[in-house]
């Protein structure tokens, strides 16, 4: 809101006072949608004394009052000057002079009353553009009528604006350089003044367009993949050339085109040549211009590639040439990406590929003319599928990770081509089909359980000088190695040893004679593990030691005695395969006298029962039996000593 400036208004009122027998001496100033509002009241007398005004805002505010006593005026001294400080400027042959203009100004005035005229002269140095306007804001709104006229200096109009809003304007697009005239016409039939604002844009220096710098085929401006443009460009003065490139991602049909339309551009005929990327000349209209500017190339029939726009006029003109460059060219969905696989720690089953780890590595062949590539995958046979993955251009290759084992997966890719108008040339999207790109794979279960063998017992599995045994398992599919456990009597696990993958063999360590084992072999990967059932067996003992020895005498001339004792009652792998009898006989040493056992050669006997010969009459004996089998002998519990007399 501008509030209400005293000496701007004191011309008028005085205007008004000399016109009028009855002069105001109160003036209200209200504000209307933030316009200015001013009233006259009058009365019955002119005074000389204060005189006074009141700003009264719209809203319900209290409303501040302005002293208006620098307005106090008398008969004697109305004056008749102009209402603003452009007066007098009231006719097209007396304006204003505003003079040379290229840059914006903005005027505050006011056109009188019963249908005033406000004259003001003007020079362009430069042709208008669409950024170029005149525009009048009309203070009172629609209660009083302005319009507003550009005219030339012969008071020929060129553009009007008439009607009854609150602003008007007057656009300068096309209208050339030279100097003008601006007509502000108050069409009211009325005593009231008019508070304007007339503000001029003019046309300023003309500038190349935004696609510069494009003077070469090196920094053509790159449309992309066109689909479908349009764009308002310059041609440079001084034969300045223009390069523009676009792909065409398919062969060109007969609704393809390039067109170039330069209708705008006065007294000049552009050059357009059209390159393919070998740089060899495929359109030309050079020496053969359409008359009425718009010069049009069919695509049909071009191959897919990248292709150059050359423009440039064909005359060495000082002035820029305004022109139309659009292409149509086919927005077709790109193929669908080929070579689409998925890598990692993975192997060929008979039913499909199988994944040994959570995670795998998708892959696929690069698509032409694509703008990147979308990624998606379902573990439920396509029924849901993940958020697709949209990647970069570079990208053909997609990690996925933490996939859930003993799970069947189905992966597609499709190629894009998307432009989203964000370089303000074309708006599309298309894409190739997901089903064109799929491939199935899985994730690996826990194995199987390995089943645990422990061989029987024998001579030949469990050697006396070794005591250690040798047990077997079968081979599991998809494990990643073994694990043999050694479990105590609660089946606690008290010792483990892990094996590599296709490991089906193991040897304990020396074990312990006559004590119990139990073990089992867990398979495992990377899904989880699975154990055997468990395997208990007690390993084979020294026979017991033979008891109830007997010794029979038998007198002779060679004296003996027979031995026997119990027969031993171990079967099998700890059966008794012989004794060792051993025959001590009694000595004294004559000097001392005292009494020793000397032991004879030690002697086997398969049986229990054995003949000691070459026994001495009145000899004292004494006898020890041995049981033995494969793994060692017995204590010596069988003995016993006996006195021939």
């Amino acid at each position: 809101m501008k509030f209400f400036d005293a000496s701007r208004y004191a011309s008028p009122l005085r205007k008004a006072l000399d016109k009028k027998e009855n002069a105001p001496r109160n003036l209200r100033f209200e504000t209307l949608e933030n316009r200015a509002l001013l009233s006259v009241t009058p009365l019955d007398e002119l005074q000389a004394a204060v005189a006074s005004a009141e700003i009264a805002p719209a809203q319900t505010v209290e409303t501040p009052v302005v002293d208006l006593s620098a307005l106090a005026v008398s008969n004697a001294t109305v004056e008749s000057n102009a209402d603003d400080q452009y007066e007098e400027n009231d006719a097209y042959s007396n304006p204003a002079q505003l003079g040379e203009l290229t840059q914006k100004i903005t005027i505050e005035a006011i056109a009188g009353p019963n249908r005033d005229q406000d004259w003001y002269r003007v020079t362009f140095k430069h042709a208008g553009t669409a950024d170029d306007y005149l525009l009048l804001e009309n203070a009172l709104g629609t209660n009083v009528n302005l319009q507003l006229y550009l005219k030339t200096t012969s008071n020929s109009e060129v553009a009007r604006s008439q009607t009854t809003n609150s602003t008007e304007r007057i656009s300068l697009e096309g209208v050339p350089a030279g100097e003008y005239l601006i007509q502000v016409y108050n069409a009211t039939n009325s005593n009231v003044y008019a508070p304007y604002t007339l503000t001029i844009e003019p046309p300023k220096p003309e500038t190349d367009d935004v696609y510069e710098e494009n003077d070469a085929f090196a920094t053509a401006t790159d449309l992309g993949m066109v689909g479908s443009l349009s764009i308002d460009a310059k041609a440079g003065p001084n034969r300045n050339v223009d390069y523009y490139k676009f792909t065409l991602v398919d062969e060109g049909t007969a609704t393809d085109y390039v067109n170039v339309n330069y209708t705008k551009a006065s007294n000049v005929q552009l050059n357009v040549k059209i390159y393919n990327e070998a740089g060899d000349v495929v359109f030309s209209n050079v020496n053969t211009w359409a008359s009425n500017k718009i010069e049009n190339f069919s695509l049909e029939g071009q191959k897919a590639g990248d292709y150059y726009v050359e423009i440039v006029a064909n005359q060495n003109v000082e002035t820029f040439s305004r022109y139309t460059l659009s292409i149509e060219a086919p927005q077709t969905a790109p193929t669908a990406p080929t070579g689409f696989a998925a890598t990692g720690d993975k192997t060929e089953t008979e039913t499909g590929t199988l994944f040994l780890a959570n995670e795998a590595r998708l892959s696929w062949n690069p698509v032409e003319y694509a703008t990147g590539y979308e990624v998606r995958y379902s573990a439920d046979g396509g029924a849901t599928w993940t958020t697709s993955e949209t990647l970069g251009l570079d990208q053909t290759t997609f990690d996925l990770s933490q996939l859930d084992y003993a799970t069947e997966y189905v992966c597609q890719v499709r190629a894009l081509r998307v432009d989203d108008g964000s370089d303000g040339f074309s708006v599309w999207n298309v894409a190739s089909e997901w089903e064109d790109s799929a491939l199935t794979f899985a994730t690996v279960a826990a194995p199987d359980a390995p089943v645990l063998t422990v061989p029987e017992l024998t001579l030949e599995t469990f050697k006396p000088n070794e005591q250690k045994i040798t047990a077997t398992w079968t081979n599991v599919a998809y494990e990643r190695g073994y694990r043999v456990e050694t479990l105590d009597e609660t089946g606690a696990v008290v010792a483990s040893q892990t094996f590599a993958p296709d490991t089906t063999t193991w040897t304990t360590d020396k074990l312990d004679l006559g004590a119990k084992y139990a073990y089992r072999v867990v398979a495992f990967n990377n899904a989880g593990e699975t154990s055997s059932e468990v395997v208990a067996f007690a390993t084979p003992n020294v026979p017991d030691a033979p008891t109830d020895l007997t010794v029979k005498h038998e007198a002779s001339e060679n004296p003996t005695a027979i031995l026997k004792w119990a027969d031993a009652l171990e079967t099998g792998v700890e059966a008794v395969v012989s004794y060792t009898v051993t025959v001590y006989e009694k000595t004294v040493d004559a000097e001392t006298g005292e009494a020793t056992f000397v032991a004879r050669a030690p002697q086997t006997a398969s049986t229990a029962t054995y003949t000691v010969e070459n026994l001495l009459p009145s000899g004292v004996y004494y006898f020890e039996i041995v049981a033995n089998n494969a793994y060692g002998a017995s204590e010596i519990a069988a003995e016993k000593e006996f006195t021939f007399g």
